[in-house]
């Protein structure tokens, strides 16, 4: 997925890896998925967009997915319907 979550961003808590898209918007499998799962939690984030296709990674990596709430995705729009909250529903405190 080529989207970052910046400190300084709306989208601080989550976790997102960059990596290719097909043509179509499926989001395709990504290497490495315990390190890069280990360094999101150690970096403070608290939400992570995984592709589908690696779900079944997860089972074996059950200490570190528990710290962390997992979304896998199979396409562009499901990761960003996850990453972008409508103005009207967002919660605002002041």
């Amino acid at each position: 997925m080529c989207l970052d979550a910046r400190p300084s961003s709306d989208l601080s808590g989550i976790a997102t890896f960059r990596r290719e898209l097909s043509v179509h918007g499926n989001v395709n499998a990504i290497g490495g998925l315990a390190d890069k799962l280990s360094a999101a939690a150690r970096h403070g984030r608290r939400v992570v967009v995984i592709p589908a296709e690696n779900a079944t990674e997860l089972g074996r990596l059950a200490e570190i997915g528990n710290k962390l709430e997992i979304h896998p995705v199979r396409t562009l729009s499901e990761a960003m319907s996850l990453l972008l909250v409508d103005e009207d529903e967002a919660e605002v405190d002041y």
